[in-house]
């Protein structure tokens, strides 16, 4: 998407015409989301927050027919970032089911309750992306 972890140490991801978007009422909603089954919207949320992504990652949108796919381009690879963002892009294109893996799952409402802590070693980062990649 996908860690917590990863977005809460990454703030800068999450940056639009030089504001900071909080990470926190962005999951917010789409634990709101994701509980009416929306995932229409649950899609748009994730897509959108790829597309506010800054500086490090641009999101290019393939359409074929019907099927809409997202490429994520990589200016700057760090150690964790790229394979958070790979699993983050997954969650954003037209096959994802809208589901996450539980460990996700559970961190997405830890953060939502405020219970997630705030700082996560980059080694952690890349441990977390890879657990917590989505399915459906």
């Amino acid at each position: 998407m996908n860690s917590i972890g990863f977005f809460q140490n990454m703030k800068q991801f999450f940056i639009k015409k030089g504001k900071k978007h909080s990470v926190e009422s962005l999951f917010k909603s789409l634990l709101i989301l994701r509980a009416k089954n929306n995932k229409k919207e649950t899609k748009a949320l994730l897509s959108n927050c790829m597309l506010n992504a800054s500086p490090f990652v641009a999101l290019k949108m393939r359409k074929r027919g019907k099927r809409t796919t997202y490429k994520v381009n990589f200016l700057d690879e760090k150690k964790g970032e790229r394979k958070a963002l790979i699993a983050f892009s997954k969650a954003t294109s037209s096959k994802f089911s809208g589901r996450f893996a539980p460990v996700l799952e559970k961190e997405l409402e830890d953060l939502a309750n405020g219970k997630s802590p705030i700082s996560t070693k980059r080694d952690e980062i890349h441990r977390i992306a890879l657990e917590n990649a989505p399915y459906g």
